[in-house]
């Protein structure tokens, strides 16, 4: 998981990062990426890409996946299509996981509730899975107490199963 603040203006460490570590996954969210920009520019060879882009300047999430990796995109439904969200179910042999890359941008205005809330309804429905959910993201809030709310998380989706 990686923030990577702009990925276009730092392709050269984005490739001494891939090349150092040689992660299987890489999330990373504030990518800045659109529909303009192909994934050569920025994806290795050995990587598959699933992309959320923003539709203005900013934010957006990208998975990159390694190419032996077997994935199913899992679609976000267009009650979503507000969010910087994407999911992907990954097989690793008889084990298979859903990954889930989020940004939220880090305001706090008057949509900000509305949007938080849609957040939630999206990641019910993306976490009612009998597989292993991996959230990976910038959720850009830093006065929350993580230890209390994802136990709340954990609760409310294990309840609605």
């Amino acid at each position: 998981m990686t923030n990577t603040r702009s990925l276009c203006n730092k392709v050269a460490e984005f490739e001494l990062f891939v090349n150092t570590r040689n992660p299987d996954i890489i999330c990373a969210v504030e990518t800045w990426l659109h529909n303009n920009i192909p994934d050569s520019l920025f994806c290795q060879r050995q990587y598959n890409v699933v992309r959320c882009n923003r539709h203005s300047r900013g934010g957006s999430v990208a998975l990159f996946l390694r190419n032996e990796l077997n994935y199913t995109i899992i679609d976000i439904l267009s009650e979503f299509s507000n969010l910087e969200i994407i999911c992907v179910d990954v097989e690793f042999g008889s084990q298979s996981v859903r990954l889930i890359g989020y940004y939220r941008r880090g305001c706090y205005d008057a949509d900000a509730i509305s949007y938080t809330q849609t957040t939630f309804t999206c990641l019910q429905k993306l976490c009612s899975t009998d597989k292993v959910v991996f959230l990976l993201g910038d959720f850009n809030l830093p006065e929350i107490d993580w230890d209390y709310y994802i136990m709340v998380l954990i609760i409310l989706f294990t309840t609605r199963l």
